[in-house]
Parts: structure tokens; C-alpha cells; sequence
């Protein structure tokens, strides 16, 4: 059943849809399984799919999990195929402790390759197209898989229905399925068998599975968390939207039309999990209605105030709740009038300014308890305990009904490393200044909480916060009349400047923007916006940010005074929207001098020391208002020496929210204000036209939110943060955080000796290195900063420490650099070590280091570095330089160098005597020939585990030159399917060109020099990530290395036929008893003085047999000069190995001279006609009886009785047998007396 390729499913990692997809998170989806068949005590996790298990939704929901939904979000590929989702759904995945089988066939292998390609110890059974050409070759490949997979397995996990189904589960409910049901009958030898389940035992583990689908990792997050999160905030936005109708109109209104949205959606979004707890419903209360009994009461009745007259109203609360994934939001807002007049008015404005007041004051404690969550190791519960503490003592003075401070999780059962909490704080029936209820407070968000560990040991904590894109705060300031810039400036005149721009917001250290107008009247800049009330402030200075890269947004620092002898100076008269963006100013260099608050109206002239804040602008690319800035206000402030460029980089939070205003520009917002759809092209927001994660939703579109790619790449270190947390959540192979980072290759600094390794702090080390650092946007490099003329070029820097002088301490401890040559049976690994030492010898010591086996590893390390220092104190070649090269036996790497290095650093006074060894780069050969084991996928043990992400750096292709490449292996398969299985494993490896093992003098040779090439962060990273997940047990068949010694020639032709017969002898798996690499020397029969070198693979055929001429006396002093090699497959016990090397002996006898067997004694029944046609010719002319006369032609008596032999054609027959008899008993005697020595037996 070939499929056209056209046709064919891509299979690139580029075609998953998750764009948070990684082989780490892949990886530790996997490792969840195992930790479900270890609670459960199964050796074994099935998960069988389509047909064969009746379409069973449990299996169905675990391979959705384990393969992150690949047959709802590849739903285009399938259907391009044109073939049923029967073929596609043909899927077997056995999950084992060492080793994971997965069945599937050569229509849904490319479907399913970039998904599992990543596994460790992966055992691909993939149906050829010719077995699936031939239904009953088909299903025989499939029920024969399928028991050999499940052998040995006598406690097997099974998801086998939802966790919403009914009813108790039995073992027995599974022999209903077809491919259980065919294990009863042995196909092979044509007979009846027990049941499946007669002696195993089947675990359902559905309810686990759905535990596991709704953790948050990554990759959940982004298909159903985002999803409702950008849904969730634009009906907050479209709430307000409608508020800003009826505030425009000044007319009452109702407020639970305006609540209507969040209803709707609180509705439907009701949780499918039991286990979560019911979420509060929403509310929107105004004024005196927002007491402590309306805000917490869970009947539904009363959510939202009648009639509403915002004349009479100081502020509003609003509450929305999504039960699925568990979204909390409350905020309040504020309304006050513009000029307030009359006794109630100028109470009504006091007691707003109050709340406000208050409001920020809880604001600003929540957002306190965020930054102790991330830099303290402290229990939640003592922190918000604290939080409480603090909020109650800034209150008071106040009179209230009470506060309250409280971090709650929407599950009951939160995970351990990341957490969905709800922080929220309120202050209940807050007193006005005529005892009269003014209401109640509330702010809530919902964050996402990751905590890396390593075991037990906290590294960093990170949050998220969901709902940031609902600003915390906003004033509005109902007028029948519009707003007047003009009223805000001394003369009345018009600004010079008035234009929408962004202004930097952090709430809880999150960057978010800010929509504000900004107006530039002579020294003064007006903030204003129909939200943001208006406020005017007198900047102290202003500093300009241009970015190196054009299409960032500038940034304009504005320096206002902000405290003075202890007191706030904008509390009182600044907006609080806009005292929300009061930030750290960018450099504590601004002289502090006795200031004169004029900036603010109503303020009177304090002396002091003055404290400074900073509000950030952001000026976009491409935009009007950049364009008036400069031409307009930017010559007004350099004339009154207001401006100047920036001599340093900006803050952290300012150059994040510029990387935030980016990727909005890219997601197609490219201004502040809202979207006009009439200016849009519409087709361009198709859905057709849109990738997956950049689709809009109509909610989307009509409140200005961003897509849920946008989303995503704002928060990209975030989410990495939680996938780290998830992927060191248990570490097993690695006790202390020092051991861990040795085994990953992650060092303080190389440069440093060993002997203060216990100075460091691995954990931080760790810390460091797993969470992603974004492109650093505060550097100086990113920016065009005047210069400073203290400062030092780099030029300088560098003569300056090459002018330093000659240590010899300091050369003595410089660290030994290793290149490591690793790869397969059959991949010359040893040829390219070979002449990379032949090809670099100048001025080049190389320490060559070649353990028989993984465990010699540390001895051979030991050695090599005892060599180094033994060369150095001897040599006085200072331009003599060091080189070590590790020639990996078996399908070892780099994971088991470093697992060398953490065992000599964990032994006693090793740390302190060891120089440190440093990997400069990693190469793993590989012929592609001889990757694949059968005429599936099924690959050497190993090899992909070796190209995995992190480990090599290099792919280097040893086989033969494209011009000579084959189209495809000796078993059939494409070599086109061979590069596309090694690419989907590690897409960014970089592949070299080393044909036979010859590297040459190019790029190759380069890259095998490099000394820094595996400290690439990204690599670092990856090897912490997928560390964890590594499985140290290799899988099988095991590969035995046998050594045979012998001193008799053989025979050249018997030697080649043997040599011929090695590929057509190979079995099936488990491949037990394949021969599938020779090498060594051996002489041949007839041509004494010679020895030749012998090397063979099996699997790509290549057979090389070479002279090499010894001196004489050489050859008899070793009594067995000729020995043979041999890679042979078995199985893991070491008890098998004496059988396979008697195989291995018996193989080789048969290219021995061969002793003659022994004749057996000639019978009768042994004669042919040839035989008795020759007796006849030579006894047809001897005398005749009496009586009978021969005519030349036939034999005839006097009886008449005619006969074609002689009459005594029987004595004639046994003297003949007697004769050859002889023969043969004198030739017997001559071989006993003269027998051919056994090939292994001594000549002397």
C-alpha cells in the first residue's frame, strides 16, 4: 500500500503545530508514564490504538497526551493522504522500564516521527510497504509484534476508558479487543495458546492519564490555557468599552447588561474536572454596593448594582471567573468628577482620592508578595501571613470592615513544581469621613507558579501572571463637556506636541504598555487619556534610548522628583493609572539637589534631598507621533538642555516592554489606540491566511488583544522557566547539584583549577544556565549610547592580557581539551581518529584515549591526564601544545565521559589533584547503511540516543561519497528515510562530510579542533533538560565483542564464501546470533610471510582484505599471530557470551582447510545405473554358463529364455562392491593416519 509523495505526511519538526513543542518536554510526558507504572508496580504501560482495541477513547486520550494531539492538530496531512484514519490510527505503544516499543506502519511512521524520534532507547516495528501490499503478511507482522513486545511482561498498565465512564474495570474487558484476542493463537507453529490476560495481570490507569493531561506544562498552556486567557481578558476590555459609551452619552444605565460578557463566559466555562473547586461567580458592583456581603456571597442573585448613576458614584469592583482552566480576575476603578463643586461634590472627590489612596496601597503589597514568591525559598503561607500583616498596618489609620490577603488554587490537588494560584487582597467596608460606608476594594489575579528543583533542592522561583492584560486601575472623569488640553497649560495655548503614546506599566515586575496622550507645553508634559484622568508633571530630565535595531521603539526616560524627606509627592494630585508606571530610574547618577515641587499643582516648596522616579515612553517606528517628536518637541528640549542621549542602557523592565512592543507590531497592532476595521484588509485576518497560533478570534479582533503567538513570545522565558521545572522535577541518576552539572558538562569556568571546584555554587550554576535568557535587550550593545571617555575598547582589553606574563602554575593547570569520537558497529570511528592525529601534528601532543570498555573510562581519563603532566614537566617547548581524543568503545558518548568525570571528581582528593578536563567538541560517526537493523525502522541500540539534543555536536557521515552512495541499504530501504530519521532526532545537528573515515583538510578538520563548541549554551541547556530522562540501561540485543586467537591460515575462497553467507544469514528480531562487524588479521593457505588485515560489515558490505608485511622474527615469537574480531548481537546475560563464542569459533572452522570425511562401506543400494552400465561393459564378454549364448545384442539359453545382462551379473556386482570396499577402507586408514589440525589448536 506505497503512498504517493505528494501525498506523503511531512515529518519535519517544523510541521508540529505546538510551537512549544520540544524533545524535553516530550521526554518527561514519557518519563510521567513511567512513574504511572511504578506507583502501579507494572513492568509495562500499553497503549493501543483504532481497530485493535475497538477505538478505545482511554488508549485514544493517552496517546493524545503522550503525542501531543497528533491526529486532531495534523488532521491536514491525514487528509491529503487520501487514506483512511484506520491506517493512521494502526498504532501499538509499549512503554517498558528500559525501552519503549512503538508498532505503526509505513503510512503513519512519518506522522509520528518527529513526535517520538527523541525517545530514549526506541524500538521502531514499522511494516514495509511490500508486508502491507499483502494483508495476511500484514497482520502476521502485527500479532507477531505485538507478543513479542508484551513477553515477559506479567503486570501491564492499560488506559482503557475515560475517567467520566462507569462501571468496574476487569482484565478481562481487553480480550474483547482484536489484537488481544489474536494472541491465543500461535501463528507460528499453527496452534492454540492461553488467553492474554490468563497469566498477566491489566491495571487501568485512566484516571492517572487524565491527571497528567491537565498538568501545566508548556505546551498545555498554550493549546487551552492562552486560549481562554486572551477570550477571558477581551470581555474585561469589551466591558469597558461599553462604560466608555455610556460614560460619552452621561446617561444611567444598567449594570448588568454591562456584566452580561463575564456571565456568559463564566457559564460556559464550566470545569470537566471533578477536581476542581467551583469558582465564585461574577460580579460588578458600584459604590456604596460594594460591600463585604455582596462581594462574597455565592448566590448569583445579586451581582450587580441596578440602576446607575455615575454622578453619585466613587468606584466599581468587577469580578471574572472562567471555571476551565480556573482564571480569577477583580479589579477596581474609579470614577471622579472634573471640577468638583457644592459640599458633596469636594467630599465625594476627598473620599476618592481615599480609596485611591488605599487601592494602590493594596495594589503594591499584592505585587510584594509576588517578588518574595520569586526570591525566597519562604512557604507561600508565611508570605502571604506576612503580606496581611503589612497591609493592616498601612491601614491604620483607616477605619474598615477588615482586609484580607489570600493565595488559593482553583485544584484541589495543585502539582508540586507548578502551581495555577489565585493572589488576591481586598479591604471590606472602607468608613467615609461622615462614617458612611464608602465600600469595599478588591484586586485578584490568577498566576502561574513554577518552582525549579532539582530532587528537593529549590534553584529560582517564576511567576506569570495571567490576567496582566487587564490593567489594574483606571480613572474616569465624566464630563458633559470635552476635554480641554488648553485648560492644563499657564498660557492657554495649544501644546506643541499631543499625541498617543505608550507608557511602560509593571505590575507584579511584568512589563505591560499603557495607552496615555502626552501633550508638550513649554516645561511641562500633560498626561491625559479618557481613562487615565490627566495629570501635569515638570520633568528634572529627560533621556533618550534609540535602539541599534530600527524596527524597536525608542524610549524617553522622564526623571520626576518622587519623594523628598520621606514623603510621597504625587500621591494627592497624580492619576493613579499613571503612578502605576512610576519605575526605577535608569541610573542612580542624577545628582540629588534641593528641588522646588511646582511639578504638581497645589504643592508648596519643600528643600531636601530628593528621591527619583522615572515614567517610560515608548516612541514606535514608522508612526506620527515619532515623526512630530523630533521634528517639533525633540529641538525644544535640547534647547532648554532638557534631553540628552542616554550614556547608559535602560532598565530591565523598559527594554522587555520595547521586546513587547515588538511582537505586537508583528502580530499587526501597530498603534495603540482601538482598531479601526474599516482601515484592515480583511482577508488578511482569514482564518485561512493565519498560522494556528496567530488566528484571531472575533473577540480578539473587536478589543485589541493579541493572538495567542504574540502571547506566547512575550512570555517565551517564562514558559521555559516551567518547562525546566517540570523536567528536574526528579533526577535519579545525579544526587548533588555538583554531580548533576559534571554529568551534563556544565562548569563554572573552564579556565579555573579543580582545586577550588567546592568555591562554586553548583546550584546557582545550574540556575543560571536553565533559565532562558532573552535576547539581551538592556546591554549596551543593543543600543546607541554616547560614549563615556573612561571607557576601554575591547582592542585595548585584549593587548592587555596578551601582555601579560608566562605562568608556568597557570599553564600547568590550563584545562586538557577532549574531542570525543563516538558512533555505532561499523561507523570508522577509528579510522577518523587515526588521521586526525596523522593530519595535526605540529606543535600538537595528542593524548590518545581508548578504553576497552564504558567502565575503564575513568582509569583511561586518569591516565591521559598523569601523561600531560609528565610531558609538561619535561618539555620546554612552550608553543607545545595539548589534545586529548577519547575513542568511545561499543555505542558509548559523551554522557558516559562525563559520567567518568563526576566519578573521579566524587573520589576522595581527586578534586584537588585532577586538572580539569574540558570537552572541546563531540563527533558521532555514521554510516547510513548501517543504521537500520531490519527493513523497517528498527535502528541500532543506541545510535539515536547518541544525536540526541545536547550531546554531539557533529554528525559526521563516514560512509561513502554521494557519487558512490547506493539509493538504498542492503535491506531495502531508502536512504532518503535513513537521513530523514536521524534529522528528526536533533534537527539542528550539524552534519560533516568524513567519506570512509577520511576527514581532509577543510571545515571538517575545523570543527574537530573546536575548544568551545560543546560549551554552547544551548546545548548546556538542553543537557540539563533532558538529562533527567535518560535511561541508563541500554536496550537490546546486546552486543558482545569477541576476540578469537588462532595460528593456522585459512583458506581464501572458503574465507570469502563465509564472509558472503553473513548478510543472508541474518535473523529477524531479536537479531541473536548476527554477526555484524569483523576485523583482524589472518594468513592464507599458500602464501607464507604474508599477514592480512581484514575488516567487514555486514550490513553495508563493505570488505576490505589488505596486506601487511611483518618481519620474520616478529611472527615466531607470538605463537598465535592471527586473531579475528568479531561484533556479535545476543542477549543481555553475560552467560549467553560463551555460546555466542563458540558460534563465533564454529563460523570461522568453516574457512579452515577441511578434513576429508571418512567413505561409508559401498552397498548395493548405493550403485547408480552409471555404475551397473560399467560392470556390464566390463563383464559383458566373460565366459558363459552352459546352455547360454550371447548375440551380441541380448543373452539367450537353450530354454529360450532372453535376458540383456550376463547370467551372473550378481557375482560379478558384489566382486565389483568388494573391490571399491577395499578402496575405501585403505583410504579411511590413510585420513586416520593423517588428520587435519584443528584450526585453534597449537602448531607445536
Amino acid at each position: 500500500m506505497p503512498l504517493i509523495a505528494s501525498r506523503r505526511p511531512r515529518s519535519s519538526r517544523h510541521d508540529i503545530v505546538q510551537s512549544q513543542f520540544t524533545s524535553f518536554l516530550s521526554l518527561h510526558r514519557l518519563k510521567n508514564f513511567r512513574t504511572v507504572m511504578k506507583q502501579k508496580q507494572c513492568d509495562a504501560f500499553l497503549i493501543i490504538l483504532g481497530v485493535d482495541s475497538k477505538f478505545s477513547t482511554g488508549c485514544l486520550h493517552a496517546a493524545s497526551y503522550l503525542l501531543f494531539d497528533v491526529f486532531e492538530t495534523r488532521k491536514g496531512d491525514i487528509n491529503r493522504s487520501r487514506m483512511d484514519l484506520d491506517i493512521f490510527e494502526d498504532v501499538i505503544i509499549c512503554i517498558q522500564n528500559c525501552e519503549t516499543h512503538v508498532y505503526c506502519n509505513n503510512v503513519n511512521y512519518l506522522l509520528l516521527l518527529p513526535y517520538i524520534s527523541h525517545w530514549p532507547n526506541l524500538r521502531i516495528h514499522c511494516v514495509s510497504d511490500g508486508e502491507m501490499s499483502n494483508l495476511d503478511k500484514y497482520e502476521e507482522f502485527k500479532m507477531t509484534t505485538f507478543e513479542r513486545i508484551t513477553e515477559g511482561c506479567k503486570r501491564i498498565a492499560v488506559p482503557y476508558g475515560d475517567w467520566h465512564g462507569a462501571g468496574q474495570f476487569s482484565k478481562m474487558l481487553i480480550e474483547d479487543w482484536p489484537i488481544v484476542q489474536s494472541y491465543a493463537f500461535d501463528s507460528k507453529n499453527q496452534c492454540s495458546r492461553e488467553f492474554f490476560t490468563l497469566s498477566r495481570e491489566v491495571v487501568d490507569v485512566s484516571r492517572e492519564v487524565q491527571q497528567l493531561s491537565q498538568r501545566l506544562d508548556p505546551v498545555y498552556i498554550e493549546s487551552f490555557v492562552v486560549r481562554s486567557l486572551l477570550s477571558f481578558t477581551g470581555t474585561f476590555e469589551a466591558i469597558f468599552r461599553l462604560l466608555d459609551s455610556h460614560i460619552e452619552s452621561a446617561t444611567s444605565f444598567d449594570a448588568l447588561q454591562l456584566l452580561e460578557p463575564l456571565l456568559t463566559f463564566y457559564i460556559h466555562s464550566s470545569s470537566t474536572n471533578e477536581e476542581n473547586s467551583k469558582l465564585l461567580s461574577p460580579y460588578l458592583l458600584f459604590g456604596q454596593d460594594t460591600t463585604k456581603n455582596n462581594a462574597t456571597a455565592e448566590a448569583t442573585g445579586r451581582k450587580a448594582s441596578e440602576l446607575v448613576d455615575l454622578a453619585q458614584t466613587t468606584h466599581m469592583i468587577i469580578r471574572g471567573c472562567a471555571q476551565n482552566p480556573g482564571l480569577v480576575c477583580e479589579r477596581t476603578h474609579f470614577f471622579q468628577q472634573p471640577n468638583p463643586q457644592g459640599d458633596f461634590q469636594k467630599t465625594q472627590a476627598k473620599n476618592t482620592k481615599r480609596l485611591i489612596r488605599i487601592y494602590l496601597t493594596l495594589l503594591r503589597i499584592l505585587w510584594d508578595v509576588v517578588g518574595e514568591m520569586k526570591k525566597t525559598n519562604t512557604q507561600f503561607d508565611s508570605v502571604v501571613l506576612k503580606a496581611q500583616e503589612a497591609l493592616t498596618y498601612g491601614l491604620k489609620s483607616e477605619t474598615h470592615g477588615g482586609v484580607e490577603v489570600k493565595l488559593t488554587y482553583p485544584s484541589k490537588s495543585p502539582s508540586s513544581c507548578v502551581r495555577l494560584a489565585v493572589l488576591s487582597g481586598a479591604v471590606y467596608d472602607i468608613m467615609g469621613e461622615n462614617k458612611v460606608v464608602l465600600g469595599s476594594l478588591v484586586a485578584a489575579d490568577t498566576l502561574i507558579i513554577s518552582s525549579l528543583k532539582m530532587n528537593r533542592v529549590l534553584l529560582s522561583r517564576n511567576v506569570i501572571n495571567l490576567t496582566a492584560g487587564v490593567q489594574h486601575v483606571y480613572l474616569w472623569t465624566p464630563s458633559s463637556a470635552p476635554f480641554d488640553v488648553t485648560n492644563f497649560t499657564d498660557d492657554h495655548r495649544a501644546p506643541v506636541f499631543d499625541e498617543q503614546l505608550d507608557a511602560v506599566n509593571s505590575p507584579m515586575n511584568a512589563p505591560s504598555i499603557l495607552p496615555v496622550n502626552c501633550a508638550v507645553s513649554d516645561d511641562y508634559i500633560i498626561l491625559h487619556g479618557q481613562r487615565i484622568g490627566c495629570c501635569r508633571v515638570k520633568p528634572t530630565t529627560i533621556f533618550h534610548f534609540r535602539p541599534v535595531d530600527v524596527e524597536k521603539p525608542e524610549l524617553l526616560e522622564i526623571v520626576l522628583p518622587y519623594k523628598t524627606g520621606g514623603k510621597r509627592m504625587f500621591d494627592q494630585n497624580m492619576s493613579p493609572a499613571i503612578q502605576l508606571t512610576l519605575l526605577d530610574c535608569s541610573t542612580s547618577c542624577i545628582n540629588a539637589q534641593p528641588e522646588t515641587n511646582d511639578n504638581t499643582e497645589g504643592t508648596s516648596e519643600v528643600s531636601g534631598t530628593v528621591q527619583y522616579k522615572s515614567i517610560w515612553l515608548l516612541l514606535k517606528p514608522r508612526t506620527r507621533a515619532k515623526r512630530l517628536f523630533l521634528d517639533q518637541v525633540s529641538p525644544l528640549w535640547r534647547s532648554k538642555s532638557l534631553i540628552q542621549q542616554a550614556e547608559h542602557p535602560p532598565t530591565l523592565q523598559a527594554a522587555q516592554a520595547c521586546t513587547l512592543a515588538v511582537h505586537l507590531n508583528h502580530d499587526g497592532f501597530f498603534s495603540s489606540s482601538p482598531m479601526d476595521l474599516q482601515g484592515w484588509n480583511l482577508e488578511r485576518l482569514s482564518i485561512e491566511n493565519q498560522s494556528p497560533s496567530r488566528k484571531f478570534t472575533l473577540n480578539q479582533l473587536m478589543t485589541h488583544q493579541p493572538s495567542n503567538e504574540a502571547w506566547l513570545q512575550i512570555h517565551r522565558a517564562d514558559l521555559q522557566h516551567i518547562e525546566a521545572s517540570w523536567c528536574l522535577d526528579t533526577i535519579s541518576l545525579a544526587g548533588s547539584p555538583l554531580e548533576y552539572a559534571i554529568r551534563c558538562g556544565v562548569f563554572p569556568n573552564p579556565n579555573k583549577e579543580w582545586r577550588f571546584v567546592e568555591f562554586f555554587d553548583y546550584a546557582d550554576i545550574i540556575r543560571t544556565h536553565l533559565e532562558h535568557v532573552p535576547e539581551d535587550q538592556g546591554s549596551r550593545s543593543s543600543w546607541m549610547l554616547a560614549s563615556r571617555p573612561d571607557e576601554q575598547s575591547e582592542s585595548e582589553l585584549e593587548q592587555n592580557d596578551a601582555s601579560r606574563p608566562f605562568s608556568p602554575t597557570t599553564a600547568q593547570f590550563e584545562p586538557l581539551i577532549l574531542t570525543v569520537i563516538c558512533g555505532p558497529v561499523g561507523s570508522r570511528k577509528d579510522v577518523v581518529v587515526k588521521n586526525l592525529m596523522e593530519m595535526v601534528k605540529e606543535d600538537m601532543h595528542w593524548i590518545c584515549i581508548k578504553p576497552p570498555t564504558v567502565s575503564d573510562f575513568p582509569a583511561a581519563l586518569r591516565s591521559a591526564v598523569h601523561e600531560r603532566q609528565e610531558v609538561q614537566l619535561t618539555t620546554r617547548d612552550r608553543r607545545l601544545r595539548f589534545r586529548g581524543i577519547v575513542l568511545c568503545p561499543d555505542v558509548s558518548g559523551s554522557r558516559e565521559v562525563l559520567a567518568a568525570l563526576a566519578q573521579l571528581c566524587s573520589e576522595d582528593g581527586n578534586c584537588q589533584q585532577l586538572p580539569p578536563l574540558k570537552i572541546g567538541c563531540v563527533a558521532t560517526c555514521i554510516d547510513n547503511r548501517g543504521v537500520l537493523m531490519d527493513n523497517g525502522r528498527f535502528t541500532f541500540p543506541g545510535v539515536l540516543d547518541l544525536i540526541s539534543e545536547g550531546w554531539t555536536n557533529y554528525l559526521l557521515q563516514t560512509g561513502p561519497t554521494k557519487a558512490k552512495q547506493m539509493a538504498s541499504t542492503r535491506m531495502g530501504v531508502q536512504i532518503e528515510e535513513v537521513d530523514r530519521l536521524l534529522r528528526s532526532v536533533n534537527p539542528r545537528l550539524s552534519q560533516l562530510a568524513a567519506p570512509d573515515g577520511h576527514i581532509g583538510h577543510g571545515h571538517t578538520l575545523e570543527a574537530l579542533l573546536d575548544d568551545t563548541a560543546f560549551e554552547d549554551p544551548t546545548m548546556q541547556r538542553a543537557r540539563l533538560l533532558s538529562h533527567p530522562n535518560l535511561i541508563a540501561t541500554p536496550s537490546g540485543p546486546k552486543f558482545f565483542v569477541i576476540t578469537l586467537k588462532f595460528a593456522r591460515e585459512i583458506e581464501r575462497v572458503r574465507f570469502n564464501n563465509c564472509l558472503k553467507t553473513l548478510f543472508s544469514k541474518i535473523k529477524p528480531w531479536p537479531f541473536y546470533g548476527n554477526i555484524y562487524e569483523l576485523y583482524g588479521q589472518v594468513g592464507f593457505v599458500g602464501e607464507p610471510g604474508k599477514i592480512y588485515d581484514v575488516f567487514h560489515v555486514t550490513l553495508s558490505g563493505i570488505t576490505r582484505i589488505s596486506a601487511i608485511f611483518t618481519p620474520e622474527e616478529h611472527r615466531s615469537q607470538d605463537n598465535k599471530p592471527y586473531w579475528l574480531t568479531g561484533t556479535i548481537a545476543g542477549p543481555k546475560s553475560a552467560e549467553k557470551e560463551d555460546a555466542l563464542a563458540t558460534q563465533f569459533a564454529n563460523w570461522l572452522r568453516q574457512a579452515a582447510p577441511q578434513q576429508e570425511r571418512p567413505r561409508p562401506p559401498l552397498r548395493l543400494s548405493d550403485l547408480t545405473s552409471d555404475d551397473l552400465e560399467k560392470i556390464h561393459e566390463k563383464y559383458h564378454l566373460h565366459p558363459l554358463p552352459p546352455g547360454w549364448y550371447y548375440t551380441g545384442v541380448y543373452y539367450v539359453n537353450m530354454k529360450g529364455e532372453k535376458s540383456f545382462q550376463h547370467p551372473n551379473i550378481d557375482a560379478f556386482i558384489a566382486e565389483y562392491i568388494e573391490g571399491e570396499n577395499t578402496k575405501i577402507s585403505a583410504r579411511n586408514a590413510r585420513l586416520a593416519s593423517h588428520p587435519v589440525p584443528d584450526l585453534f589448536s597449537d602448531p607445536n
